[in-house]
């Protein structure tokens, strides 16, 4: 396995903090997880991974388990490109199909295969100077930031529905968020501890002044880009807030949960401002909430040309080391020749 790139100073900062903040919580999440998980019927835990893999005060965040490590060697026989990366990236693919061996599998190597047919197969996908994937940061339609996790050590995700701009130029508009959500799972394999990342990501959906006729898109172009990334990227949505929801919106909801499978139905919740500083540590709130996050579309763009910058110093070296690995094997094959 190749070694981590060294981030640019800023970025260790910013990583640094990220981390500093999720060991600090580290103890509380664990704590709020077993309480809760003691709510759960048949033995079931919170985040919805085996036993086995649940990690104690004791271990690190990034702790791997040795059965993990033995996965790891086998779909690095399976799937020889796994050798460029990370143990932690893999154990994420586990998390997200629960340690099955097979179904990992197949879901990594459909992640290869759309990154390969996406054009960034060895390379990061630029986004910094993807002017729509600026507009789209620009707009305010979604925020996140390393180290924003909710009481259980869930990534947090803030959706605000009413500037999706449903309508405009869906064909540039669509390609930027492919591109946008393949940088944001490697970065996010870069700035979050593995706990957190096997904690699985939760989603809250701000519907003030949301509009259906104006912010709902069901065009071609939106099912394509549903298509690209379900089942594809190793995301585990474990909760979706629905927030600043009016009459129809809390309705459709509850239409809409009718209709899910009950495991899926039981992770949306609508939720009131009560219960979202209950469920989100001030610290990590962001201020128009009331809480003391506070990041400007300036910062958060810096945060990504940060990332940008590791990623791509990332990716030339697997480049570079990936060449070297080629020559070798050509040189050692050659010489098996030879003697023979």
């Amino acid at each position: 396995r190749i070694s981590e790139t060294v981030p640019n100073q800023h970025a260790l900062l910013q990583m640094e903090r990220s981390r500093a903040s999720s060991q600090e919580e580290f103890p509380g999440n664990l704590k709020n997880c077993i309480e809760a998980a003691e709510k759960l019927s048949n033995g079931a835990t919170f985040n919805d991974l085996d036993p086995k893999f649940q990690l104690s005060p004791e271990h690190d965040l990034d702790h791997i388990f040795p059965e993990e490590y033995e996965m790891i060697a086998e779909l690095r026989k399976r799937i020889p490109d796994l050798m460029w990366y990370s143990e932690k990236m893999i154990v994420v693919f586990l998390c997200a199909r629960r340690h099955n061996l097979d179904e990992t599998q197949e879901l990594i190597q459909k992640y290869l295969d759309k990154k390969k047919e996406l054009g960034y197969r060895w390379k990061c996908p630029e986004v910094t100077s993807d002017p729509h994937i600026q507009r789209l940061m620009q707009e305010n339609a979604g925020a996140r930031w390393p180290g924003c996790h909710d009481k259980y050590g869930r990534m947090m995700n803030f959706y605000f529905m009413k500037n999706n701009e449903a309508k405009r130029d869906p064909d540039t508009r669509f390609a930027a968020l492919s591109k946008w959500s393949f940088f944001e799972i490697e970065w996010l394999m870069h700035t979050e501890p593995l706990y957190n990342l096997r904690q699985g990501l939760v989603w809250v959906m701000d519907f003030k002044d949301f509009s259906i006729t104006k912010n709902v898109d069901m065009s071609p172009q939106f099912r394509q880009w549903s298509h690209d990334v379900q089942g594809v990227l190793p995301n585990r949505v474990r909760a979706i807030y629905i927030f600043n929801a009016g009459i129809l919106i809390k309705a459709l909801t509850q239409l809409a949960k009718l209709a899910l499978p009950s495991k899926l139905s039981k992770r949306i919740h609508v939720i009131d401002e009560k219960d979202l500083h209950d469920i989100i540590p001030n610290r990590h709130l962001p201020a128009y909430y009331g809480g003391a996050q506070t990041i400007s579309f300036e910062q958060g763009l810096e945060l990504v040309k940060e990332a940008e910058v590791i990623l791509k110093k990332h990716w030339k070296k697997v480049r570079k080391e990936r060449r070297a690995y080629r020559k070798q094997l050509e040189q050692e094959a050659a010489a098996s020749d030879e003697s023979e």
